[in-house]
């Protein structure tokens, strides 16, 4: 059975995958009229990460795709996708996969 906890993960999750552009913390509290604490802990309950770590999994995974399936600049996709400069999302992305953007486009 799936618990009240989860079914709110699963909503904010839900809610993330829909506004990952522009979305914070703030953005998701205010929308569930929850506080951000409890925004946090359900989070940390359901998955063991950070609201941050995973509104930036989700928004790396879109750029993935952007990757593939495009030939944007990176510039293009890193605004698309909610980050601050095609720089951040160069080194969040190396970070995580290990290979820059631009060559996991060409592989």
């Amino acid at each position: 059975p799936v618990t009240y906890s989860l079914e709110q993960y699963q909503q904010i999750v839900e809610y993330i995958k829909q506004n990952y552009q522009f979305t914070n913390l703030t953005d998701v509290a205010d929308h569930f009229h929850f506080s951000k604490q409890y925004i946090c802990k359900i989070i940390k309950k359901a998955s063991g990460t950070t609201f941050q770590k995973l509104l930036t999994e989700q928004r790396l995974e879109i750029v993935k795709k952007y990757l593939q399936d495009t030939s944007l600049p990176i510039e293009t996709i890193a605004e698309l996708c909610g980050f601050s400069t095609s720089a951040h999302l160069s080194r969040t992305f190396k970070n995580t996969f290990h290979i820059t953007p631009s060559a996991y486009r060409t592989k």
